[in-house]
Protein backbone atom coordinates (compact mmCIF):
# COMPACT_ATOMS: atom_id res chain seq x y z
CA UNK A 1 0.00 0.00 0.00
CA UNK A 2 1.42 3.71 -0.59
CA UNK A 3 1.45 6.15 1.66
CA UNK A 4 1.33 10.02 1.12
CA UNK A 5 -0.96 12.45 2.01
CA UNK A 6 -3.86 13.85 -0.28
CA UNK A 7 -1.82 16.93 -1.62
CA UNK A 8 0.85 14.55 -2.59
CA UNK A 9 -1.14 11.43 -3.39
CA UNK A 10 -0.56 10.28 -7.13
CA UNK A 11 -3.34 8.28 -9.01
CA UNK A 12 -2.55 5.32 -11.34
CA UNK A 13 -5.13 5.29 -14.10
CA UNK A 14 -8.65 3.92 -13.53
CA UNK A 15 -10.80 2.27 -15.80
CA UNK A 16 -12.69 4.89 -17.72
CA UNK A 17 -16.73 5.52 -17.12
CA UNK A 18 -19.52 4.85 -18.46
CA UNK A 19 -19.50 6.33 -22.40
CA UNK A 20 -21.66 9.40 -22.96
CA UNK A 21 -24.95 7.65 -24.39
CA UNK A 22 -24.64 4.66 -22.19
CA UNK A 23 -22.50 1.74 -22.69
CA UNK A 24 -21.37 -1.58 -21.24
CA UNK A 25 -18.37 -0.12 -19.58
CA UNK A 26 -18.47 -1.01 -15.53
CA UNK A 27 -19.01 2.31 -13.52
CA UNK A 28 -16.64 2.89 -10.25
CA UNK A 29 -17.98 2.61 -6.67
CA UNK A 30 -16.84 4.80 -3.53
CA UNK A 31 -17.17 2.90 -0.27
CA UNK A 32 -17.88 5.11 3.01
CA UNK A 33 -17.49 3.26 5.71
CA UNK A 34 -17.57 4.56 9.64
CA UNK A 35 -14.96 3.65 11.61
CA UNK A 36 -17.33 3.73 14.77
CA UNK A 37 -20.32 5.14 15.49
CA UNK A 38 -21.14 9.17 15.15
CA UNK A 39 -18.40 9.12 13.04
CA UNK A 40 -20.50 11.15 10.06
CA UNK A 41 -19.49 8.43 7.39
CA UNK A 42 -23.04 8.37 6.25
CA UNK A 43 -23.36 12.16 6.31
CA UNK A 44 -19.84 12.37 4.18
CA UNK A 45 -21.32 9.57 1.67
CA UNK A 46 -24.72 11.34 0.87
CA UNK A 47 -22.59 14.86 -0.04
CA UNK A 48 -20.08 13.20 -2.21
CA UNK A 49 -23.56 11.34 -4.05
CA UNK A 50 -25.24 14.99 -3.95
CA UNK A 51 -21.85 16.60 -5.60
CA UNK A 52 -20.65 14.11 -8.01
CA UNK A 53 -24.57 14.34 -8.92
CA UNK A 54 -24.62 18.37 -9.32
CA UNK A 55 -21.64 18.57 -11.36
CA UNK A 56 -23.49 15.98 -13.80
CA UNK A 57 -21.73 12.55 -12.89
CA UNK A 58 -24.43 9.52 -12.97
CA UNK A 59 -25.26 8.63 -9.93
CA UNK A 60 -26.41 6.22 -7.14
CA UNK A 61 -26.19 6.37 -3.77
CA UNK A 62 -26.97 2.92 -1.79
CA UNK A 63 -27.48 2.70 1.76
CA UNK A 64 -25.70 -0.33 3.19
CA UNK A 65 -27.05 0.24 6.97
CA UNK A 66 -29.81 -1.79 7.35
CA UNK A 67 -31.87 -0.89 10.96
CA UNK A 68 -30.42 2.82 10.05
CA UNK A 69 -32.03 5.77 9.72
CA UNK A 70 -32.44 5.53 5.86
CA UNK A 71 -30.35 7.25 3.09
CA UNK A 72 -33.67 8.41 1.83
CA UNK A 73 -33.82 10.20 4.66
CA UNK A 74 -30.84 11.54 5.24
CA UNK A 75 -31.15 13.31 1.66
CA UNK A 76 -34.14 14.37 2.27
CA UNK A 77 -36.68 12.35 0.09
CA UNK A 78 -38.55 9.45 2.10
CA UNK A 79 -41.79 10.73 1.16
CA UNK A 80 -40.60 9.96 -2.39
CA UNK A 81 -42.00 6.85 -4.26
CA UNK A 82 -39.73 4.32 -5.80
CA UNK A 83 -38.10 1.30 -4.97
CA UNK A 84 -36.66 0.67 -1.63
CA UNK A 85 -33.94 -2.70 -0.91
CA UNK A 86 -37.20 -4.08 0.65
CA UNK A 87 -38.69 -4.46 -3.35
CA UNK A 88 -35.85 -6.18 -4.18
CA UNK A 89 -35.58 -9.21 -1.95
CA UNK A 90 -36.93 -11.36 -4.35
CA UNK A 91 -34.15 -10.73 -6.75
CA UNK A 92 -32.67 -14.06 -8.10
CA UNK A 93 -29.85 -13.87 -10.94
CA UNK A 94 -28.71 -10.22 -13.06
CA UNK A 95 -30.94 -7.34 -12.41
CA UNK A 96 -31.37 -5.09 -15.27
CA UNK A 97 -29.52 -1.60 -14.15
CA UNK A 98 -31.09 0.58 -16.07
CA UNK A 99 -34.50 -0.28 -15.52
CA UNK A 100 -34.07 -0.40 -11.70
CA UNK A 101 -32.09 3.10 -11.44
CA UNK A 102 -35.22 4.29 -13.15
CA UNK A 103 -37.36 3.17 -10.44
CA UNK A 104 -35.43 4.74 -7.81
CA UNK A 105 -36.44 7.94 -5.42
CA UNK A 106 -34.50 10.63 -6.81
CA UNK A 107 -32.76 13.94 -4.93
CA UNK A 108 -32.50 16.15 -7.98
CA UNK A 109 -30.54 13.59 -10.59
CA UNK A 110 -28.94 11.69 -7.89
CA UNK A 111 -30.78 8.67 -7.42
CA UNK A 112 -31.27 6.71 -3.80
CA UNK A 113 -31.10 2.82 -3.10
CA UNK A 114 -32.31 3.36 0.90
CA UNK A 115 -33.57 0.65 3.37
CA UNK A 116 -36.87 1.24 5.17
CA UNK A 117 -37.40 1.97 8.73
CA UNK A 118 -40.56 -0.22 9.53
CA UNK A 119 -38.82 -3.71 10.04
CA UNK A 120 -38.81 -4.17 6.37
CA UNK A 121 -36.83 -7.47 4.28
CA UNK A 122 -33.34 -6.84 4.32
CA UNK A 123 -31.81 -8.81 1.06
CA UNK A 124 -28.95 -11.23 1.32
CA UNK A 125 -25.37 -10.25 0.26
CA UNK A 126 -25.83 -12.18 -3.06
CA UNK A 127 -29.17 -9.88 -4.19
CA UNK A 128 -26.57 -6.68 -2.60
CA UNK A 129 -24.54 -7.60 -4.94
CA UNK A 130 -26.14 -8.48 -7.93
CA UNK A 131 -28.12 -5.21 -7.43
CA UNK A 132 -24.37 -3.00 -7.20
CA UNK A 133 -23.35 -5.11 -10.46
CA UNK A 134 -26.26 -4.48 -12.44
CA UNK A 135 -26.30 -0.68 -11.16
CA UNK A 136 -22.70 -0.35 -12.19
CA UNK A 137 -23.64 -0.93 -16.12
CA UNK A 138 -26.04 2.31 -16.04
CA UNK A 139 -24.10 4.17 -13.61
CA UNK A 140 -20.44 6.54 -13.62
CA UNK A 141 -20.44 6.22 -9.87
CA UNK A 142 -21.98 4.44 -7.38
CA UNK A 143 -21.21 5.94 -3.91
CA UNK A 144 -21.93 3.29 -1.10
CA UNK A 145 -22.86 3.62 2.58
CA UNK A 146 -21.24 0.62 3.92
CA UNK A 147 -21.54 -0.64 7.06
CA UNK A 148 -18.98 -1.78 8.88
CA UNK A 149 -19.33 -5.48 9.62
CA UNK A 150 -18.76 -5.23 5.52
CA UNK A 151 -15.26 -4.11 6.04
CA UNK A 152 -15.12 -6.37 8.77
CA UNK A 153 -16.00 -10.01 6.95
CA UNK A 154 -14.90 -8.79 3.22
CA UNK A 155 -16.81 -5.98 0.49
CA UNK A 156 -16.08 -8.42 -2.48
CA UNK A 157 -19.02 -9.89 -1.19
CA UNK A 158 -21.13 -6.86 -1.74
CA UNK A 159 -19.99 -6.57 -5.57
CA UNK A 160 -17.00 -4.36 -4.83
CA UNK A 161 -14.14 -4.91 -6.62
CA UNK A 162 -10.30 -4.05 -6.44
CA UNK A 163 -10.65 -0.87 -8.68
CA UNK A 164 -13.15 0.43 -6.10
CA UNK A 165 -12.18 2.89 -3.36
CA UNK A 166 -12.78 3.40 -0.06
CA UNK A 167 -12.65 5.45 2.68
CA UNK A 168 -12.83 5.36 6.49
CA UNK A 169 -13.51 7.75 8.93
CA UNK A 170 -13.48 8.05 12.16
CA UNK A 171 -13.21 10.30 15.24
CA UNK A 172 -10.11 11.07 16.78
CA UNK A 173 -10.44 9.25 20.35
CA UNK A 174 -8.71 6.34 21.42
CA UNK A 175 -11.76 4.30 20.79
CA UNK A 176 -12.71 5.08 17.54
CA UNK A 177 -8.66 4.98 16.42
CA UNK A 178 -8.76 1.46 18.01
CA UNK A 179 -12.09 0.49 16.08
CA UNK A 180 -10.44 2.63 12.79
CA UNK A 181 -7.12 -0.10 13.10
CA UNK A 182 -9.64 -3.08 13.08
CA UNK A 183 -11.52 -2.21 10.15
CA UNK A 184 -8.64 -1.06 8.17
CA UNK A 185 -7.52 -4.29 7.08
CA UNK A 186 -10.35 -5.99 6.32
CA UNK A 187 -11.52 -3.17 3.66
CA UNK A 188 -7.76 -2.32 2.23
CA UNK A 189 -7.71 -6.42 1.44
CA UNK A 190 -10.60 -6.02 -0.58
CA UNK A 191 -9.98 -2.33 -2.08
CA UNK A 192 -6.16 -1.53 -2.16
CA UNK A 193 -7.19 2.00 -2.54
CA UNK A 194 -8.46 2.93 0.54
CA UNK A 195 -7.92 6.07 2.64
CA UNK A 196 -8.53 7.50 5.95
CA UNK A 197 -10.27 10.80 7.16
CA UNK A 198 -10.37 11.80 10.94
CA UNK A 199 -13.06 13.94 11.93
CA UNK A 200 -12.18 16.91 14.38
CA UNK A 201 -10.23 20.02 14.54
CA UNK A 202 -6.38 20.76 16.10
CA UNK A 203 -6.82 17.39 18.00
CA UNK A 204 -7.05 15.32 14.65
CA UNK A 205 -4.58 17.33 12.91
CA UNK A 206 -2.20 16.36 16.04
CA UNK A 207 -2.92 12.27 15.21
CA UNK A 208 -2.82 12.34 11.58
CA UNK A 209 0.98 11.23 11.05
CA UNK A 210 0.84 8.86 13.72
CA UNK A 211 -2.44 7.36 12.38
CA UNK A 212 -0.60 6.89 8.44
CA UNK A 213 2.20 5.76 10.09
CA UNK A 214 0.61 2.66 12.14
CA UNK A 215 -2.33 1.61 9.54
CA UNK A 216 0.22 2.57 6.17
CA UNK A 217 -2.46 3.87 4.36
CA UNK A 218 -2.97 7.40 3.20
CA UNK A 219 -4.91 9.77 5.39
CA UNK A 220 -6.82 12.59 3.64
CA UNK A 221 -7.01 14.85 6.08
CA UNK A 222 -9.77 16.01 8.90
CA UNK A 223 -13.41 16.84 8.65
CA UNK A 224 -14.17 19.82 10.80
CA UNK A 225 -17.95 20.95 12.56
CA UNK A 226 -19.80 22.26 9.59
CA UNK A 227 -22.63 23.99 10.73
CA UNK A 228 -24.36 24.64 7.22
CA UNK A 229 -24.35 21.00 7.32
CA UNK A 230 -25.66 20.12 10.15
CA UNK A 231 -28.65 22.91 9.25
CA UNK A 232 -29.87 21.24 6.52
CA UNK A 233 -29.61 17.76 7.69
CA UNK A 234 -31.77 19.31 10.74
CA UNK A 235 -33.90 20.94 8.20
CA UNK A 236 -34.19 18.11 5.59
CA UNK A 237 -31.57 19.13 3.47
CA UNK A 238 -29.12 17.09 1.36
CA UNK A 239 -25.68 17.95 2.97
CA UNK A 240 -22.89 18.88 0.25
CA UNK A 241 -25.10 21.37 -1.30
CA UNK A 242 -23.56 24.49 0.60
CA UNK A 243 -20.15 25.29 1.13
CA UNK A 244 -18.05 23.95 4.06
CA UNK A 245 -16.01 21.42 5.35
CA UNK A 246 -18.30 18.42 3.92
CA UNK A 247 -18.38 19.39 0.35
CA UNK A 248 -14.36 20.53 0.84
CA UNK A 249 -13.85 16.82 1.51
CA UNK A 250 -16.53 15.40 -0.82
CA UNK A 251 -15.15 16.90 -3.24
CA UNK A 252 -11.84 15.57 -2.71
CA UNK A 253 -12.89 12.49 -2.50
CA UNK A 254 -14.32 12.78 -6.08
CA UNK A 255 -11.33 14.37 -7.67
CA UNK A 256 -9.69 10.79 -6.53
CA UNK A 257 -12.63 8.41 -7.94
CA UNK A 258 -13.04 10.70 -10.93
CA UNK A 259 -9.24 12.70 -12.27
CA UNK A 260 -10.63 13.00 -15.33
CA UNK A 261 -13.72 15.15 -14.41
CA UNK A 262 -13.37 18.90 -13.41
CA UNK A 263 -12.85 19.51 -9.51
CA UNK A 264 -16.20 20.12 -8.02
CA UNK A 265 -16.24 24.22 -7.31
CA UNK A 266 -16.02 24.24 -2.69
Amino acid sequence: MRRGTFSRFERPTRRPGRAAGGGPESGLALAVVGASGRAGASTLAAACAVVAAEAGVATVALDLQPGGPGLDALLGVEHRPGLRWADLTGVEGGVDGPALRERLPRCGELAVLSHGREGDPVPTVEQVAAVVCGLRTDAELLVLDLWRGHALTGAHAVGLDDGDVGVLVAEATPLALAALRASAAGLAAALPETFVLLRGGATARAFLGDVQEALDLPVLGCLGDDLAAARDLARGRPPGRLAGPVRDRAADLLSIVLPGRARVAS
